[in-house]
């Protein structure tokens, strides 16, 4: 991590943009009520688009239910599962959270760039129709589930948008809330 620091204040930025040839692929995946996910939009995203005019970054609101279920393909093929949001994929990491995502983004930014178009490439977002799924209940009669979550649990957040990708994907389903 060092090292990349330095080699930012040792290369003229033109050095820097002329390894990085081609676009760098990033996924965004974040909800409009996760207070940590629009500070990571609205604020440092704008600030890695003007330092990085190379990253392609393309968001998706876990709100839509497929976007949901293209977060947890993703996460299979890392390997890994983001229990806080925003999760991110850029190359062939993922970053989970606030903290995780401040603390390595800039840096593995800087690594892809120097490797230029040796970049591990970032996976297709793969968005199916819901509806189209072979798990179908087979009864009509209702499924009664309990949730009991706590007001700004982040990790609580996360399975509150697994909750809604299962109310739309098995309309049978009756989740009951406990604060």
């Amino acid at each position: 991590m060092i090292i990349l620091f330095c080699l930012v204040f040792l290369f003229p930025a033109g050095f820097l943009q002329a390894q990085q040839s081609s676009p760098l692929p990033m996924y965004i995946f974040y909800t409009d009520d996760c207070s940590n996910c629009q500070a990571i939009l609205q604020s440092y995203v704008p600030t890695l688009q003007s330092m990085y005019p190379f990253l392609e970054i393309k968001t998706f609101d876990l709100a839509n239910p497929a976007y949901y279920e293209a977060l947890t393909k993703l996460e299979k093929k890392s390997n890994r599962r983001g229990n806080e949001l925003p999760v991110i994929f850029i190359g062939d990491q993922m970053l989970s959270g606030e903290r995780e995502v401040m603390e390595r983004l800039d840096p593995l930014i800087l690594e892809y760039q120097l490797k230029g178009d040796l970049v591990p490439p970032l996976p297709p977002v793969e968005i199916s129709d819901i509806h189209d799924s072979p798990t179908r209940l087979t009864s009509s009669a209702p499924l009664e589930l309990a949730y009991f979550y706590q007001k700004g649990c982040s990790y609580c957040d996360r399975a509150n948008y697994l909750l809604k990708y299962l109310f739309k994907k098995y309309p049978h389903l009756i989740i009951k809330d406990f604060d």
